[in-house]
């Protein structure tokens, strides 16, 4: 019997917070994303998991952003 290898749970979660650097007093904003799939294999669960996070300074990104359209 061929059994189907088609998720029967997939999602994503997509996260964005603000936080103050405690050594640095910098605001940087994380952007956080994970994905889960759910299937079934030869009768076993098959979990796949997958996330990432990225951080930036939210002080230079505005810095940048001030500069860039002092030039427009």
């Amino acid at each position: 019997m061929n059994l189907s290898t088609q998720p029967f749970h997939a999602s994503t979660r997509t996260s964005v917070s603000t936080n103050v650097n405690p050594d640095t007093s910098a605001r940087e904003q994380t952007l956080t994303t994970s994905q889960l799939e759910l299937s079934w294999r030869a009768g076993e669960l098959h979990i796949r998991c997958r996330a990432s996070r990225v951080v930036m300074c939210v002080d230079r990104e505005l810095a940048t952003a001030r500069s860039e359209r002092g030039r427009l």
